[in-house]
């Protein structure tokens, strides 16, 4: 998730400095808020498990 939030205070910046949308810089950040959200939920499920007995 912090890699979402560096390009998006990034696209942000981009944004201010050029006054329009960098698209490929937005499809950037996307991508990195759906694969954070994505591990996230995984990390959540695995954390949810019960320790297996061998």
């Amino acid at each position: 998730m912090i890699a979402f939030w560096v390009s998006a205070a990034i696209l942000g910046f981009l944004l201010f400095v050029d006054g329009k949308l960098n698209l490929i810089l937005s499809s950037i950040v996307l991508g990195m808020l759906v694969i954070g959200m994505w591990l996230k939920t995984r990390y959540q499920l695995h954390q949810r498990k019960e320790p297996s007995k061998h």
